[in-house]
């Protein structure tokens, strides 16, 4: 091909000029160089923030409803403690259901976040992380792997690539103590239920007792998984933080504009 400027069929240099006149017909990008408009991310911290503010609300929640199931063991045939437990009921379900629903929202943001800065490292689509809590068995397994994939793909670029898949003790530990915290509510629910109905009467009690000391046991793992939950959202929105700012990368690239 000749050059524009001296009509020469003189090759190009490494940099793209003309080897016999210096005209710069071609340039050679830089290495790491990313000719097309990639997406500028952000990591989803709004909702990070009111999932961790909700988080510790429940905390101390957990504490107040300990407080109010000793209460009414010693005073449990007062209307005041009928209300009293009528009303932390209602107030417990109505801030589960709210953190419950940021929490999703935030761990969908985050999916489809590290769809864009680590395409395949997620072993589940975006998708999971709201549907994967409403299949039965398989909300106990589905939900962590996709918080998984989250915390592996925010993981900042390193010079050399891992030997092995990066561990998620923190997750981990989180996904225990929350899965362990909702088996133990819902047996001494089952329990409360299954001694009333045989006793066509209200719980002995012996029974209140061992009810209670169940409740507390799950209240207490509770309180470890939101706290937990608080640490893990924490250092996965620093994480992400820290990979944006790292930009693309030869081996994961930004998605282009035009695939969104």
């Amino acid at each position: 091909m000749l050059c524009p400027s001296c009509q020469t069929a003189a090759p190009p240099d490494a940099t793209g000029r003309c080897s016999h006149c210096g005209y710069l017909a071609a340039p050679v990008p830089p290495p790491g160089y990313f000719p097309t408009a990639y997406v500028s991310p952000q990591a989803p911290t709004g909702i990070a923030t009111a999932v961790q503010v909700l988080l510790g609300v429940s905390a101390l929640f957990i504490l107040l409803v300990m407080g109010v199931d000793i209460w009414s063991r010693g005073d449990s045939g007062s209307d005041g403690t009928a209300a009293a437990l009528g009303l932390v009921s209602l107030l417990n379900l109505a801030l589960y259901a709210a953190t419950g629903i940021c929490f999703i929202v935030w761990a969908f943001k985050s999916a489809k976040l590290s769809q864009i800065l680590a395409p395949g490292r997620q072993p589940l689509a975006p998708g999971w992380a709201i549907g994967g809590w409403f299949i039965p068995l398989g909300n106990l397994v589905l939900p962590r792997l996709v918080l998984g994939g989250i915390w592996r793909a925010a993981l900042p670029l390193q010079p050399e690539p891992p030997l092995r898949k990066p561990p998620t003790l923190l997750v981990t530990f989180w996904w225990l103590a929350f899965v362990g915290s909702e088996l133990i509510d819902a047996a001494g629910t089952m329990l409360g239920a299954v001694w009333a109905g045989l006793d066509h009467a209200t719980l002995t009690d012996s029974q209140q007792t061992a009810v209670l000391v169940v409740s507390t046991v799950g209240n207490l793992i509770r309180l470890v998984a939101a706290v937990l939950a608080v640490l893990m959202i924490r250092r996965i929105t620093a994480m992400q933080q820290v990979r944006i700012l790292q930009g693309p990368a030869p081996q994961f690239p930004y998605q282009p504009l035009s695939h969104l």
